[in-house]
């Protein structure tokens, strides 16, 4: 058991524009970086879009390009809202690459270029896996079952609280 006794109260109070004005204005600062990026990024989405070159693009730029191959879902060397924005992407048609970009929570924008999805092999997959998997889908299943006879009951039966008399 834990027992907490408070000692000591300071009532709410406005701190004085001197011991946050830093504070303040890195995060202005900050959300304007975000804005600006966000803003350069679209641009360079609509460039892209247009038929631009990425490679020129980058050049111009003077932006980092990151080329990913292979990427799977638990890819832990990329950024993982990256990650998550890519698995959101519809597969490319042909060979018209799609486009997409996301803010990242440290202000950073993020121009996405998905030029194809391979699809996994169950045949190669592990055993072990395999089971996993299987046992994660019976739990899922089990789980929407179950929800869904909640769902029922509920609509079916005729749930009446009393109230409470003093």
């Amino acid at each position: 058991m834990i027992v907490a006794r408070v000692t000591e109260r300071e009532a709410a109070h406005r701190p004085p524009l001197a011991t946050v004005r830093e504070q303040i204005v890195e995060t202005v600062s900050k959300q304007r970086a975000a804005q600006e990026a966000r803003e350069r990024g679209e641009a360079l989405l609509k460039e892209l879009r247009q038929g631009a070159s990425i490679g020129t693009i980058g050049d111009r730029s003077g932006l980092a390009l990151e080329e990913a191959r292979a990427v799977k879902r638990s890819a832990k060397e990329y950024h993982p809202e990256v990650v998550r924005e890519v698995f959101r992407l519809e597969r490319p048609a042909g060979d018209a690459p799609v486009y997409s970009g996301v803010q990242l929570s440290g202000g950073d924008y993020a121009v996405i270029r998905l030029t194809a999805v391979t699809d996994g092999d169950v045949n190669a997959m592990d055993e072990a896996v395999a089971t996993q998997l299987t046992r994660g889908l019976e739990r899922m299943r089990g789980a929407l079952a179950f929800e869904r006879l909640i769902k029922s009951l509920r609509a079916q039966a005729e749930v009446v609280i009393p109230e409470e008399s003093e």
